[in-house]
């Protein structure tokens, strides 16, 4: 949901409406205060404009500065990231394929969380995982695919979701790391292995519960 001018607020609306609407029901039930639409809307583009003015200018890198590199280099690292979510519960299951420009499999690793709030943001971790063990491996070149475009765009584009904009920023210091880093989405189709070893993961979390 993009605001079109005048409001100048050219950022995604629609958590902070959920976020309004959500506090308008508070004062309805808690101080019988009946908001109207109109009111509801002016506090969602308040709190939006203020997050937007306050985040920092875009700098336009020269091409020496950060250089992207092909998933073709013989010494890029591709790795191939999933991470599977319950949202009754809340737990989540994050796994990560590293192979090398052969398709040969060179590593590879899962975790587990409880409380994720969203499949977005237990993408997003899953991708930070796997940069975090990538950098234990010393890997200087690195391709990530994802098959969540939603997740790769942010990435890319560098406009931060509002409900992961602290694990982006994490993605985009670890990425800085990193002699070269890219991030791709892939179809499910191509991403089953990972598929596999998050479920496996998550499967495995649940059983060790009480």
């Amino acid at each position: 949901m993009i605001c079109l001018p005048p409001s100048g607020v050219n950022v995604d609306l629609f958590p902070w409406l959920c976020w309004c609407i959500w506090l308008a029901r508070n004062s309805l039930t808690f101080e019988k205060l009946d908001l109207c639409p109109e009111d509801i809307i002016c506090k969602t583009l308040r709190p939006a404009r203020e997050w937007q003015d306050s985040q920092p200018p875009k700098v336009a890198q020269a091409p020496n500065q950060r250089r992207q590199t092909s998933a073709s280099d013989q010494d890029t690292v591709i790795c191939y990231t999933d991470a599977a979510w319950k949202p009754l519960t809340g737990d989540a299951g994050f796994g990560w394929i590293f192979q090398d420009s052969t398709g040969q499999t060179i590593g590879q690793g899962s975790s587990t969380e409880p409380h994720v709030a969203s499949a977005l943001m237990a993408e997003a971790i899953a991708i930070r995982e796997a940069l975090l063990h990538a950098r234990t491996l010393h890997y200087s070149k690195i391709c990530i695919r994802s098959d969540n475009q939603v997740l790769t765009k942010a990435l890319n584009s560098k406009q931060h979701p509002v409900e992961i904009y602290g694990l982006t920023l994490d993605i985009e210091t670890l990425s800085s790391l990193f002699s070269s880093m890219q991030c791709s989405f892939i179809s499910r189709s191509l991403n089953i292995s990972a598929d596999k070893l998050v479920k496996s993961a998550l499967c495995n979390f649940n059983s060790a519960l009480p």
